[in-house]
């Protein structure tokens, strides 16, 4: 892990108690293009930036956000899903080659619903 650079002011910033082995971590939503993610060191109190989340998965929206050991649980490992206000598209984020995809995944739902992500 690097150190993290100095960046401009992210998008959105979220904050998250993962599972272990990454107890802390911030998530930014840069403003052009992808997020970056920072575990905290509690040995050196610094933040240092993560190229990969290994086999977690982060959940992002609205200001709220959660992660999972992705394992064997279907859902994509080492990648951020995240939703935009006002639209019914599902993205998700892959931090190994830094590409986004994008589903439909409730096509009749509303334009104007909050969407909440449930952990079951």
């Amino acid at each position: 892990m690097e150190p993290a650079k100095a960046e401009t002011q992210p998008k959105h910033t979220h904050s998250l108690l993962a599972p272990q082995p990454y107890p802390c971590l911030i998530v930014w939503r840069r403003e052009v293009y992808g997020f970056i993610v920072l575990q905290m060191d509690f040995s050196k109190k610094r933040w240092v930036r993560m190229k990969s989340i290994e086999q977690l998965t982060i959940f992002l929206c609205g200001n709220r956000g959660m992660s999972c050991v992705a394992i064997e649980s279907g859902i994509k490992l080492n990648s951020i899903y995240y939703t935009k206000q006002m639209e019914r598209l599902l993205y998700v984020f892959d931090l190994e080659n830094l590409s986004i995809s994008k589903s439909l995944p409730c096509p009749t739902g509303s334009r104007n619903s909050e969407m909440e992500w449930v952990m079951v």
